[in-house]
């Protein structure tokens, strides 16, 4: 087994638009702080848009579907926030993250790639 902890990182935009709309902050500000803590990464929605993302020159055989369908599946059971997998899953996980054309250059998505390629083989302690 290993385990993904199913972290949320960079910045919150709805937090930061409502931060703009009520003057707390300027659009520069606004803007330092997306630059800082980079884009949105909700890692359980980029693994599930992993997941379900298939190439549509080559298309996905039924056991390559069946095989996501596991992820798909352990993605929706998880509990405390932590995906856990199976080591078939884990190693198609991590081919498909590492695989996975990304739209743009950003350390979250990088992380979350690293993450799910060093995931542990034992729960992760919860501080």
């Amino acid at each position: 087994m290993k385990f993904i902890e199913l972290k949320k990182l960079g910045s919150d935009l709805d937090d930061l638009n409502r931060r703009l709309q009520t003057g707390e902050i300027t659009q520069g500000q606004a803007e330092a702080e997306l630059t800082e803590k980079g884009a949105p990464a909700d890692y359980r929605v980029l693994i599930g848009a992993m997941v379900n993302r298939v190439d549509p020159q080559k298309g996905i055989d039924y056991g390559q579907m069946k095989r996501r369908f596991r992820i798909s599946d352990a993605l929706e059971a998880a509990k405390d926030g932590v995906l856990a997998l199976e080591d078939e899953d884990h190693r198609l996980l991590a081919d498909l993250a590492q695989t996975h054309p990304w739209g743009m250059v950003d350390r979250n998505l990088a992380r979350l790639v690293e993450d799910i390629r060093k995931a542990p083989a034992e729960l992760p302690v919860r501080r």
